[in-house]
């Protein structure tokens, strides 16, 4: 049986329509893969969000690139015992983040987060000549070569190279430090930022500002 002309331009037309409606579902299809790949891709890098943290008064949310590429989300706050500059001690502070849900600064981030956090404490004058300092929780685990002092190894620790330190949440020694120094004349001491862009050490019942900070936020 032979087709008319015009019954072949119809049949022709439909196929085409058809062609059409599965190139448009291709494309829908494609587009809808890319989707959910994206969205693997960056709950893998950057994690799925913490509710709890982004919802928390007072705290401010922010992220630092690892060498790998990859982020680390953060939800930090500055505290002090009162407004003008009154100080908490290391263990007051390092209390007073612990009933906010978060713990006293470690920089496991290393240098990435040490950026992070050093351009933050700058800009709002915690850190540098008009301001004060913040803990860190670290273990110093290394002595200065020679005597005691508080800023024997400046140069190396200008570079990440300081005296070594441990951070007690993970028991790891850390592979970059800024300690320039520490002196030892106190029953205690601790870690603390100094104006200059290094740590030090302290006497654990000074003063300084407290970092409390929530990870995988």
């Amino acid at each position: 049986m032979e087709m008319d002309e015009g019954s072949v331009r119809v049949l022709d037309g439909r196929s085409d329509k058809v062609t059409c409606m599965k190139r448009i579902l291709l494309s829908l299809f494609l587009l809808l893969l890319t989707a959910i790949l994206a969205g693997i891709l960056w709950i893998t890098l950057i994690g799925p969000p913490n509710s709890v943290c982004l919802e928390e008064k007072g705290f401010n949310n922010t992220r630092y690139t690892n060498p790998d590429g990859t982020y680390r989300e953060l939800s930090y706050i500055f505290i002090e015992k009162e407004p003008k500059r009154h100080f908490y001690a290391f263990k007051e502070g390092k209390s007073k983040c612990l009933e906010l849900g978060a713990e006293i600064w470690e920089v496991v981030g290393e240098e990435a987060e040490w950026n992070l956090f050093y351009n933050i404490a700058t800009k709002r004058n915690i850190i540098g000549p008009r301001g004060s300092g913040i803990w860190i929780n670290a273990i110093m685990n290394q002595k200065c070569p020679e005597q005691p002092s508080k800023n024997c190894v400046e140069e190396k620790a200008q570079s990440g190279h300081g005296l070594s330190v441990k951070w007690p949440s993970t028991g790891k020694i850390s592979t970059y430090s800024k300690l320039e120094g520490r002196d030892d004349s106190a029953d205690e001491n601790c870690v603390v930022t100094t104006e200059n862009g290094l740590w030090s050490s302290a006497d654990c019942t000074y003063g300084f500002w407290t970092l409390c900070v929530k990870r995988n936020c």
